[in-house]
């Protein structure tokens, strides 16, 4: 879209379905900054999973050169609903990298989603704690840090605990999203649709003690930008029980979601992931955490999420929002004193 002040020949335009070539340009790009590098073979799948989709293509004449993904959604803040815009997927051709189309393109964005707001109070995204760029970016248009979260390795070189797994069933998941709400009840954002399709508990006379939901993804690991990180990917490219993951469809993988657990029941969480991983015929899970929360502190202190989370620290992931309408700064900084619940569905 163009303004009569427009001092750029880009198009940024806003679209309800993604076509071929935005799809290419997602599945062609290498994620990450300075740090690990990847690409996401399955990203149609992906964002076909969003929920209330709508996309923004950016071109210059005839040619695209950016896509943008984003997903209308319902959050709780504060025990309260507010309707949300999750922002996903910002890819600028490689061929016009450094050159202010990315800053163009944000802007832009964020221009039609103040003038044609469909109610939504809240937009907000992810960005590497390393990528200076984006972070400049996006300050500079508004947003602000509304808190972090990092990801926790869980490894085992031979899972067990396949045949103990108990999926719940559809007459249970009311009482799952429940106990979920619950459990979070202190994060100040909590996403309202994070998906149920593959959920199981653990059970002691009855009760829940542990549940956890999972997901297999696929990621194609193209360099780990620093020297150090270079030998890592050479090191686990070459170790029994993870170098058959390094094939040309790249690194498969579990990302676990919607964790719960009573207080001294972090073993029966792990009991589950494990069981899930011999069950998928994998190693390596992931779960992602604010760690201002109880239940990062509590996984951490247990010291049995495996060796790869004990000799391996990853940098941070910044959650970055901006208010939609009249929104004061004082509810985005009730927001920002955390913590915030983050769904591996969003991350991976």
């Amino acid at each position: 879209m163009r303004t009569p002040f427009s001092t750029h020949d880009l198009s940024v335009r806003r679209v309800d379905q993604a076509t071929e070539a935005m799809i290419q340009l997602w599945s062609q790009t290498h994620w990450g900054d300075r740090g690990s590098r990847y690409q996401i073979p399955d990203i149609q799948e992906r964002l076909a999973a969003l929920g209330n989709p709508y996309f923004f293509t950016c071109s210059r004449g005839n040619e695209l050169i950016g896509a943008y993904a984003c997903s209308r959604r319902c959050v709780k803040s504060q025990a309260r609903e507010h309707d949300a815009i999750y922002r996903t997927a910002f890819a600028i051709a490689d061929s016009h990298r450094g050159r202010g189309v990315g800053k163009i393109f944000a802007s832009e964005v964020k221009r039609i989603l103040a003038t044609q707001n469909d109610g939504s109070q809240l937009s907000y995204g992810f960005v590497d704690s390393r990528n200076v760029r984006s972070l400049q970016t996006l300050r500079g248009l508004g947003y602000q840090k509304l808190g972090s979260f990092e990801p926790l390795l869980f490894y085992r070189r031979r899972p067990t605990g396949a045949l103990n797994l108990k999926a719940v069933t559809a007459l249970e998941m009311n009482s799952v999203v429940e106990q979920f709400y619950d459990e979070n009840r202190a994060h100040s954002l909590v996403w309202e649709g994070v998906p149920t399709d593959e959920y199981y508990q653990k059970k002691l006379g009855g009760r829940r003690v542990a549940g956890v939901g999972v997901h297999p993804v696929d990621l194609r690991l193209t360099g780990w930008g620093s020297f150090l990180g270079s030998l890592l990917l050479r090191f686990l490219k070459t170790t029994p029980g993870l170098r058959r993951y390094f094939g040309e469809q790249g690194f498969r993988m579990l990302a676990f979601d919607r964790l719960y657990f009573e207080r001294n029941h972090e073993h029966r969480l792990l009991e589950l992931m494990e069981g899930l991983l011999q069950k998928n015929g994998l190693n390596l899970g992931l779960i992602f955490l604010d760690p201002r929360s109880e239940q990062y502190f509590q996984l951490k202190q247990s010291k049995i999420l495996g060796l790869l989370d004990r000799c391996f620290r990853s940098d941070p992931v910044y959650v970055l929002g901006t208010g939609l309408g009249k929104v004061s700064d004082t509810w985005l900084q009730q927001i920002a004193q955390g913590p915030l619940y983050i769904s591996a569905n969003d991350v991976l």
